[in-house]
């Protein structure tokens, strides 16, 4: 473990990360400064932007079957997941999203009241939502390259420390000038981060990615052997948004697997059994 990890770890240990959403039923959550990806180069294809009407009601997704986007269940906070029969999907950075028939579905554990109290030990393991599309997104876009994940935190944690870890997301940029303003939204951004399981909040907990309003849902990311994966889908933030060293906390995808087939209805192929 590198000093870096060590320091956060340390850092999480004793911090009590009380507000670690920061969270408002107007998309709260989301981007930071990074490099934005180049459509031509774009290996991360499976990271794509969602949008659920107004132009700046989006959160960031990742493709994990062809009919199978995660992302974070707050992206629609008080909405009945019912009501929404379609989602946008943008791929990359360039045109714009494409309205596929969808069902949402979050975990059934979720809660908006979550948010409201502030409670970040139920948020950071609950705040999970699956949108399954009746149309192939590999049949959209032929280049979309989806996204592995892990199957337990062991290897999640081995995923982490063999590589770079990133934060992606479309969100705005590091300190915008206000909330309102929306022209760096809609961008896709990597940032590499510093990443570290937090026991307290069972789930991942970054510094450096300056998450902002459109990153929520969007994952944290890791490649291995020219495989890319994602081990965590982002929930919310410890203090101001838009801000470089502010942690971070993910959702822990490997813990909600089963409910993730079962729920949609996939074959994720996964190597362990799920009770019915």
């Amino acid at each position: 473990m590198s000093f870096m990890k060590s320091s956060l770890v340390k850092f999480l240990a004793v911090s009590a990360v009380a507000q670690l959403a920061v969270i408002s039923s107007s998309f709260a959550i989301s981007a930071g400064t990074g490099t934005a990806i180049l459509e031509k180069n774009d290996k991360w294809s499976g990271v794509v932007q969602l949008s659920f009407g107004s132009k700046d009601e989006i959160c960031t997704g990742t493709v994990i079957h062809p009919n199978l986007i995660l992302t974070a269940a707050h992206c629609i906070f008080d909405k009945n997941p019912s009501s929404f029969s379609q989602v946008g999907v943008k791929f990359g950075n360039k045109g714009s999203s494409t309205q596929v028939k969808a069902v949402y579905k979050q975990l059934p554990t979720w809660s908006k009241r979550f948010i409201r109290e502030g409670d970040p030990d139920k948020l950071l393991v609950h705040d999970l939502m699956i949108i399954v599309t009746s149309q192939s997104l590999t049949s959209i876009n032929p280049s979309l390259r989806l996204v592995n994940f892990p199957e337990n935190l062991s290897e999640a944690n081995t995923l982490l420390s063999s590589g770079e870890e990133l934060a992606m997301g479309y969100g705005l940029g590091t300190n915008p000038k206000n909330a309102s303003d929306l022209s760096s939204l809609g961008t896709k951004r990597s940032r590499p981060v510093n990443a570290a399981y937090n026991t307290k909040h069972k789930a991942f907990v970054t510094v450096g990615g300056g998450q902002c309003k459109g990153d929520s849902g969007g994952g944290l990311y890791a490649e291995r052997n020219g495989e890319l994966y994602t081990v965590g889908v982002l929930s919310g933030v410890d203090g101001k948004r838009c801000v470089k060293d502010i942690p971070a906390g993910y959702v822990d995808i490997s813990q909600h697997l089963c409910w993730i087939q079962k729920a949609s209805g996939i074959d994720l192929k996964l190597n362990k059994q799920c009770s019915n």
